[in-house]
């Protein structure tokens, strides 16, 4: 064997296992990931059917809320981190309230890197936070974002779970994002709820796009509103009205009554009195 030959054996026994490793960790990376079977119509059939067992109502899937899950998810990703708040002090509700989403109340679920949709909702659900989250009765809507990306130097999938409460509930009901696939340890995280409004007893249920008309305030009972006193008012006015000119004729007719018979006492007192002083003169004649 010449040298030259000797040197290229040797070269290519020290790559060889370098490729071998290559296409085993490739093999596995890929097997890996095509096993993922975490997708959001999942995440969203398994919350809903908890819900069911404890009798409470299922969630809509809300496209918003869906839109601002995966906003929250890339900037995990492009910014590196695994966290409710990002580094740079950014909160859940600053991602929901970017897409529009009127809440009342909002709740955040995050996991990252798991097999499967049944055994990250398992983890959620033995999580007090997480099962929190997804047993509110308050909440109404649900959005549902699963996103591929590197964190921390590591294939990773990242999904966010977003849970609303929308000033006034409306259905928006979309197609569930593709499936993706995942490598790496698992971890989940759980954000409280958080409320922007009281809730009230009962939400109002109204179609999209309707304006809901302010409500009248209720008048207390033994006490009058403005319309009952200017409709009082009024029907004193025409009660005046009607009889008026009757009174009024009354009073001149009783005026001119009194004064007729004042003139009349009048005369007759100085017809006696003229009578009276005329027999004082016939008899002082006489």
């Amino acid at each position: 064997m010449t040298k030259k030959h000797k040197n290229f054996t040797i070269r290519i026994s020290a790559i060889l296992p370098l490729f071998i490793a290559g296409v085993v960790f490739s093999f596995v990376s890929v097997s890996t990931a095509s096993a993922s079977t975490v997708s959001p119509s999942d995440v969203i059939a398994l919350a809903n059917g908890a819900r069911a067992a404890e009798g409470l109502a299922p969630l809509a899937e809300n496209s918003k809320l869906s839109l601002a899950a995966s906003a929250k998810a890339s900037d995990m990703l492009k910014n590196d981190y695994f966290a409710h708040t990002s580094p740079d002090g950014i909160t859940p509700w600053y991602w929901i309230k970017q897409v529009g989403y009127q809440y009342k109340a909002a709740g955040e679920n995050l996991a990252i890197n798991f097999d499967s949709a049944k055994e990250q909702h398992g983890a959620w659900m033995k999580s007090a936070t997480h099962r929190a989250n997804i047993l509110n009765g308050q909440y109404k809507e649900i959005g549902v974002a699963v996103v591929k990306g590197k964190i921390d130097g590591k294939e990773s999938v990242v999904t966010v779970e977003f849970f609303g409460t929308p000033i006034y509930v409306a259905v928006d009901r979309t197609a569930a994002v593709p499936p993706v696939v995942q490598k790496a340890p698992a971890e989940i995280k759980g954000e409280e709820t958080v409320n922007a409004l009281p809730l009230p007893a009962v939400v109002p249920v109204l179609p999209e796009n309707i304006v809901p008309q302010k409500a009248t305030a209720a008048v207390p009972v033994g006490t009058m509103s403005w319309l009952d006193i200017a409709t009082l008012v009024f029907t004193a006015l025409l009660v005046f009205a009607a009889f008026a000119s009757p009174m009024a004729f009354l009073v001149v007719a009783y005026a001119s009554l009194i004064a007729l018979l004042r003139a009349r006492h009048a005369k007759i007192t100085e017809a006696l009195e003229h009578h009276q002083t005329g027999t004082l003169w016939y008899h002082l004649r006489i």
